[in-house]
């Protein structure tokens, strides 16, 4: 599809797990302010510790309760 890739709606990002992902560019198109692709995808859980304890306060006892019963990864 000529126009898909004409409008930079596919991009390719190194992606932590090895190898270029494809992923969908943003559709905003603004020439005074392009759109900058600095970080791909997160693994599953990749922030999770960052945001309970750092962000909501959350104690690293309670993470750890949380991770063993299986409600967060």
């Amino acid at each position: 599809m000529p126009h898909v890739s004409e409008r930079e709606m596919v991009i390719a990002m190194n992606h932590m797990t090895g190898g270029k992902l494809p992923l969908v560019g943003s559709p905003l198109k603004m020439s005074g302010t392009p759109v900058e692709y600095r970080y791909p995808p997160p693994l599953l859980g990749q922030h999770t510790d960052e945001i309970l304890e750092g962000h909501l306060g959350y104690s690293k006892d309670r993470i750890l309760e949380l991770r063993q019963s299986g409600v967060i990864v």
